[in-house]
């Protein structure tokens, strides 16, 4: 049996090495597009609430009541609803 190569004990202390900085390298990718997706769902949600809550054409709370019932004394609207809400 031959002793082992001069070249071959240098080269595994680099392969460990490599191993390593490859975890690490995945590791800081991960890191990366896990930030970068949820930066790009909150942008997103963002933009979609700004949009919504400046849509004129939404009535809220008390507005919204008061068009109902008067679209239901004119009799524009009817349901069963209306008159226990009005």
């Amino acid at each position: 049996m031959s002793p082992p190569s001069l070249h071959h004990s240098f080269a595994m202390p680099l392969l460990r090495t490599k191993c390593k900085a490859c975890s690490a390298r995945l590791s800081y990718m991960r890191v990366k597009y896990l930030f970068f997706s949820w930066l790009v769902v909150f942008v997103g949600s963002w933009i979609i609430y700004v949009q919504y809550s400046t849509y004129t054409e939404l009535c809220r709370g008390k507005d919204c009541k008061k068009i109902i019932c008067d679209k239901y004394k004119t009799g524009v609207i009817d349901g069963p609803a209306c008159n226990s809400l009005c």
